[in-house]
């Protein structure tokens, strides 16, 4: 029987090459961008890892394992549905080889009533950045939408609707 850590782990990078095998008891292993969203967000069946922005190279060689050691896993990654977000999901792609899916990153989620009037609008440079990864099929549909409306949302305003109790059973405040 394995060990639950529902508060998550934490290890130094030192210590990854003494980590031989990583088993994941779920059906989906998601990586958040944002630490907020990883304090509020939990699934049954979901391991979730806390990536802060763009994956380093520790944590690329312990997703790397993780996909390696469980491949009956789906990855999936949550993150701010902007240029930055992304681009996160792309780099986090092609530095670990894993084909990440994008979980509630999506027009759904900015067509979502809850989060009309939470909707930012795109600058200049969001316009920019958003028309280079229109020509990447996996986000056109949404990056179009953006570009169209012209708007964005934050991840933390997604996990705060989505989220309602965090990893601990706490309610959302």
């Amino acid at each position: 029987e394995g060990i639950s850590f529902p508060g998550g782990i934490e290890y130094a990078a030192a210590e990854l090459k003494h980590i031989e095998t990583v088993k994941v008891q779920a059906q989906r292993f998601i990586t958040l961008e944002n630490k907020t969203a990883y304090y509020r967000c939990h699934e049954r069946n979901s391991a979730f890892f806390y990536l802060g922005g763009y994956v380093n190279r520790a944590q690329r060689d312990f997703l790397k394992q993780v996909h390696a050691d469980n491949p009956q896993l789906s990855f999936c990654h949550f993150g701010d549905i902007d240029a930055g977000g992304f681009y996160i999901h792309d780099n986090l792609c092609a530095l670990t080889g894993i084909p990440f899916m994008l979980w509630h990153m999506s027009i759904q989620e900015l067509q979502d009533p809850r989060f009309a009037g939470c909707l930012l609008p795109l600058t200049t440079q969001d316009r920019r950045r958003l028309n280079k990864l229109a020509q990447h099929a996996v986000y056109h549909d949404t990056v179009t939408y953006m570009l169209e409306r012209g708007v964005k949302l934050e991840q933390e305003i997604v996990s705060y609707h989505l989220c309602k109790t965090d990893r601990f059973g706490h309610a959302s405040e």
